[in-house]
């Protein structure tokens, strides 16, 4: 049975053992590889099907019209025509390391989700992830991302955890109508504190990240840290979420590592 593989990246991608590593796994069948024939990624990916021996099929946008005008919408058309030329399509091999700055790749991702084709995001390993800022910043409990507490939906991992700190649905509804989650933050320190709250507070942690990496393209980002040591690595002596100036328990580390082993596993 031939196996359809489409295979998308940034533009700057330069690691070739990343890449072999999935691509080589289809050695000894037959392979169609499609790309979309950009720098970076797909050239690489062009490079290495031949190398193995795929067939190779080569799908470049049209970037300017008849009139040399540049066609800002060509990428996402590209995409779409190749998932509708090859419905045979059964995997996708992502690679980049910053998939929510990405424009191309995030689109395609998103295409190959809503037809449920298998995926993975990769990106260049680390042996740890140190703060969760830049790169990583999807791993900020500040992230927006849509979360539920007790049937109300938050902005945000830190607007929800700042409200399950109180049992006062008016303190709730005014920690729900702050934009910003460092806002929140503060705001979360006036609030009448529930009793039970050092009892529960790890648990309903997990679960807001539970949540948050339910998510399309969270879990794929969270997955493409692999095997890597997450730490809150932080300058505002926080030691028990994370880790300040090397000392530190590192609880969110530890339960975005924990959520990352439930979300693979869930994968397979």
């Amino acid at each position: 049975m031939t196996i359809y593989v489409v295979v998308t990246g940034d533009r700057v991608w330069d690691d070739v053992d990343t890449m072999i590593e999935p691509l080589s796994s289809y050695v000894g069948q037959d392979v169609v590889l499609i790309e979309g024939e950009c720098q970076g990624a797909d050239l690489m990916a062009r490079a290495i099907g031949e190398e193995l021996g795929f067939i190779v099929e080569h799908r470049p946008a049209r970037w300017r019209d008849e009139n040399g005008s540049f066609r800002k919408w060509a990428g996402p058309e590209r995409n779409q025509l190749m998932l509708d030329e090859f419905p045979q399509i059964s995997v996708c091999h992502a690679f980049h390391n910053d998939i929510f700055s990405s424009k191309g790749t995030k689109d395609m991702l998103k295409r190959v989700i809503s037809k449920n084709i298998t995926r993975t995001l990769w990106a260049t390993p680390k042996t740890s992830v140190q703060g969760f800022h830049g790169k990583h910043k999807y791993l900020s409990n500040f992230t927006a991302v849509p979360v539920t507490l007790d049937g109300e939906t938050y902005t945000s991992v830190e607007h929800a955890y700042q409200a399950a700190k109180t049992l006062d649905l008016t303190q709730r509804a005014d920690i729900k109508k702050q934009k910003l989650a460092k806002d929140v933050k503060r705001f979360g320190k006036t609030v009448d504190k529930r009793k039970d709250w050092d009892d529960v507070k790890v648990e309903i942690m997990h679960n807001l990240l539970r949540e948050k990496f339910s998510q399309d393209l969270f879990n794929d980002a969270l997955l493409s840290t692999r095997n890597a040591e997450l730490v809150e690595a932080n300058y505002w002596n926080d030691t028990f979420w994370g880790v300040y100036n090397g000392k530190g328990q590192n609880v969110l580390g530890r339960l975005l590592m924990d959520v990352r082993e439930e979300v693979r596993s869930a994968r397979h």
